[in-house]
């Protein structure tokens, strides 16, 4: 089954890149952990 969509979601990675990398951030805001923190705040200091 995931491979018979995994050409169509490769096509539309670079549209929902952005997307998916906000939530996974979201994700890490309201679900930290001691990886996640340090990562997000480097993060956010480069932007």
């Amino acid at each position: 089954m995931v491979q018979l969509h995994t050409p169509d979601l490769l096509a539309r990675w670079p549209a929902e890149c952005p997307a998916v990398r906000m939530a996974f951030a979201g994700l890490a805001v309201v679900f930290p952990t001691d990886r996640t923190l340090p990562a997000l705040t480097a993060r956010l200091h480069t932007s």
